[in-house]
């Protein structure tokens, strides 16, 4: 298959533009906090990974979906801590995600959060997320 100079110059244009983008940092911007299929392979993974556990991000828990996280983030519940103060039963309907697996989430959290008098509540978060 032959590709012309007009397909050829339009392809060229294209990744030059995700290019620039990238440079720009629109392209690396677009993906902090939230974890991506390159994660598992990124250099910067390390550098992530510490900053979402200095945000307490939602990303954290693990079985969360990103439906849910940005279910929780719309009703203001943006990181663990809060997460874990959200009230059951649920006051609105879920636009992402079951009103069940919201449930599920928030009681995952609630419940594994430390309890014992004097133990740090972050320290506690660890036994929650993805390793």
């Amino acid at each position: 298959m032959l590709v012309t100079s007009e397909e050829y110059a339009a392809y060229y244009r294209r990744v030059k533009s995700r290019l620039e983008k990238g440079c720009e940092g629109e392209g690396l911007n677009g993906t902090y906090p939230e974890p991506c299929v390159h994660c598992d392979v990124c250099v910067w993974f390390k550098q992530c990974d510490t900053g979402r556990r200095a945000d307490d991000h939602l990303s954290l828990v693990a079985g969360i979906t990103k439906l849910q996280r940005k279910q929780l983030v719309e009703w203001q519940f943006d990181n663990v801590a809060k997460l874990a103060e959200m009230p059951i039963p649920l006051k609105e309907r879920s636009l992402h995600g079951s009103r069940d697996g919201m449930k599920r989430v928030r009681e995952q959290v609630h419940e594994l959060l430390p309890v014992a008098i004097g133990m740090d509540a972050r320290a506690g978060v660890d036994c929650l997320v993805r390793h």
